[in-house]
């Protein structure tokens, strides 16, 4: 009958409507909890993200922090590698310079580009007896250093006498890295030592022997009556 049928579907338009407003609740239910754990998770990331951004700078803060005590630490070890008088020469384990300071330059009077690469044996005069050498390498290879008198020829051609002193530079492995030399010019200790062992045997108003002379060398006569 048109009576019934009317309100079954007056009954079914009604199921339908709490069907369509239960379904768009939980639409707009589901559409609250995503939105506030979407909020949950931007704060949670943008927590985590500033988190991060701040170890950063205090990671990148520290690191600038190292680099300026290094560059610190570098520059008093330049300023002191150059500003001290005895001359040091650096070379690696092959005895090829590499770095030497502006005293270096001084007593032997090369430049670094002008040695850089080459061995000291560019500053070999030829007097120095082989058997110095020989001791050199001996303690260089056993007690890892040396130091010694020695005779070198300046770059004008001039011959002088320095006190070397080397020692050897190694790694946690044992392996030689470097060897870092130092040199004093002993020219002037040299001719104050000459000039006290002339005094000793001359006069110094007359420079005539002295009595001193005279019995040294009455002494090596008794001692040694073959030689001259």
């Amino acid at each position: 009958y048109p009576d019934n049928l009317k309100q079954q579907r007056d009954q079914q338009l009604t199921v339908l409507k709490g069907i369509q407003r239960d379904r768009m609740a939980a639409l707009m239910l589901g559409l609250i909890v995503a939105t506030i754990v979407a909020l949950l998770l931007a704060l949670m990331l943008a927590r985590w993200l500033k988190m991060v951004f701040t170890q950063y700078q205090q990671e990148d803060e520290t690191q600038k922090q190292m680099l300026r005590e290094s560059k610190e630490q570098l520059e008093l070890a330049s300023r002191v590698f150059d500003s001290t008088s005895e001359g040091i020469v650096i070379t690696d384990n092959r005895s090829r310079i590499m770095a030497c300071n502006s005293a270096f330059s001084n007593i032997t009077g090369y430049q670094l580009e002008e040695i850089q690469g080459k061995t000291p044996a560019c500053f070999a005069s030829g007097l120095t007896p082989p058997q110095t050498y020989q001791d050199m390498w001996h303690d260089l290879l056993g007690k890892g250093e040396w130091q010694g008198e020695i005779i070198n020829k300046h770059k004008d051609g001039h011959l002088f006498p320095e006190w070397l002193s080397i020692n050897v530079y190694r790694n946690d492995e044992g392996e030689t890295v470097n060897y870092i030399g130092s040199i004093v010019d002993i020219t002037v200790r040299k001719q104050a030592e000459e000039k006290l062992q002339y005094l000793a045997h001359y006069d110094p108003l007359t420079d005539l022997p002295n009595r001193r002379l005279l019995n040294e060398r009455i002494h090596q006569f008794i001692d040694h009556p073959g030689d001259d």
